[in-house]
C-alpha cells in the first residue's frame, strides 16, 4: 500500500466530471473492522490541496485516526503526507 501510494504511477484520487473518486484499495488485518465514515472530515481545502482525516475501530476496541495531506499533481490527486494516532 505504502508503494502504491507514494511511488507508483496510478494515483489513489481521480477526478472525474468535477467529482472526486478515491481508488479502491485491499484491506489488511491492520483494517479489519470497519471505518466510521460519519465521522470523516476535510480540512485545510484550497484550490490544489486539502486533507482527509478518518477513523477506523482496530480488533474491536482500539479506535485509530488516519489523515492524509492530498495535492493536485500533473496525472491526478496524490497523498503526500500521512499520519495515524491512537484515540483510544
Amino acid at each position: 500500500m505504502i508503494h502504491l501510494m507514494f511511488e507508483d504511477t496510478v494515483p489513489i484520487y481521480l477526478e472525474e466530471e468535477s467529482k472526486l473518486y478515491a481508488l479502491s484499495v485491499g484491506r489488511g488485518s491492520a483494517y479489519s473492522d470497519s471505518w466510521l465514515w460519519d465521522e470523516l472530515q476535510f480540512t485545510n481545502v484550497t484550490a490544489n490541496s486539502f486533507t482527509v482525516s478518518a477513523k477506523y475501530t482496530y480488533y474491536s476496541d482500539t479506535v485509530i485516526s488516519q489523515s492524509f495531506d492530498i495535492v493536485d499533481a500533473e496525472d491526478g490527486f496524490r497523498i503526500c503526507n500521512a499520519s495515524e494516532t491512537h484515540v483510544s
